[in-house]
């Protein structure tokens, strides 16, 4: 007797999830029909609805990498595969979603934000693919513009402004981690005010933690205030060196730039003066020696000058002229007679 009792129990379970099971299954084929048949209707295109059908199957048997092969397909068009992509993305079949969470990732043709904003609706309607969109949008946090629409900013306040965040705290500390390193990454392309924001929201979402009522909340949220105030100060610090160096370096610049534009000044008064018979030039000066200097001084000297000085290795503008100096110096003073000729003329 209680054999058959507990058989009947079985047959009961069977015949309840048979009967729940199979609704269940007519309306994911339904709503899975519903938005392939979108998908081909907007774009004109029955091969990428197929794909993403394709792809769907491979996620939902688990078999992710025979699923970026078919969207690596589907990114080979990227007009088409973006107005698919957005239609799968609001579909409520799950893997349609996260085919086009991957998709979104993936199609890097398409301008980054536009990409986030998508992915960002996905965070917000879809508590089942939140995961798969979030690290999707992290993902793409290195590379969108820091302000507007899309940008770094609201996927940072994506993280710590949602009722799934704040039931996921130390999910979301540690993205709002990443996303502190990424910003950190791009802290040369960022004002100090752009930066300092993204330390107010971090901010702002531990002092939520902190005024939790649950006492565990409350101190991961004072040690994650603790953890992003070190990472503040550090940061200060970096930028500060960074400032100091670009003003050394720019002060470098304008030295050398100014020291270019007073030698060619020179250079331009020296020839005119030189071509007018005003002057000659002075050859143990040019080749940095004394008067009285041996012969093999002076060939030391012009070897040492010509190594620094050679086209193919000093770059000021100058240099053809200042080159064709130092030889036409090495040509009097490395002949004894030319020289002694030169020295009577400079000394009259």
């Amino acid at each position: 007797m209680e054999i058959v009792i507990i058989l009947a129990g079985l047959i009961i379970v069977v015949i309840i999830y048979a009967v729940d099971a199979v609704p269940r299954a007519i309306f994911r084929q339904f709503v899975t029909s519903n938005t392939l048949n979108s998908i081909k209707k907007t774009t004109d295109d029955p091969e990428i609805a197929h794909l993403i059908m394709l792809a769907r199957e491979d996620l939902a048997s688990g078999s992710s990498y025979h699923a970026e092969a078919k969207i690596k397909e589907i990114c080979a068009r990227p007009e088409t595969a973006l107005t698919a992509f957005q239609i799968a993305a609001k579909s409520r079949d799950r893997f349609l979603r996260r085919a086009s969470i991957l998709g979104l990732v993936k199609l890097k043709s398409i301008d980054a934000a536009t990409r986030v904003i998508i992915l960002l609706e996905v965070y917000a309607i879809s508590p089942d693919t939140r995961s798969e969109a979030m690290r999707a949008l992290i993902d793409l946090a290195s590379i969108v513009p820091f302000n507007g629409d899309g940008g770094f900013i609201d996927i940072l306040k994506c993280v710590t402004s949602t009722s799934y965040s704040l039931g996921n705290f130390k999910e979301t500390t540690g993205n709002v981690e990443k996303l502190l390193r990424i910003a950190n990454q791009r802290v040369d392309a960022l004002t100090i005010d752009e930066y300092a924001g993204v330390f107010e929201v971090a901010t702002a979402y531990a002092e939520e933690m902190i005024n939790s009522r649950d006492i565990r909340v409350r101190h991961d949220g004072e040690d994650f205030r603790d953890n992003v105030s070190r990472i503040w100060s550090a940061a200060q610090a970096s930028k500060k060196r960074q400032e100091e160096r670009r003003k050394q370096e720019e002060a470098e610049r304008n030295q050398q730039w100014e020291r270019m534009r007073r030698e060619q000044a020179s250079s331009h008064q020296y020839e005119y003066m030189r071509s007018s018979g005003n002057v000659h030039p002075d050859y143990y000066k040019i080749l940095q020696v004394d008067a009285t200097a041996e012969p093999e001084v002076i060939e030391g000297a012009y070897r040492r000058l010509v190594k620094k000085y050679h086209p193919d290795v000093y770059k000021a503008p100058d240099a053809d002229r200042r080159m064709q100096s130092i030889n036409e110096a090495y040509e009097v003073l490395s002949d004894s007679a030319k020289r002694a000729q030169y020295d009577r003329r400079r000394n009259s």
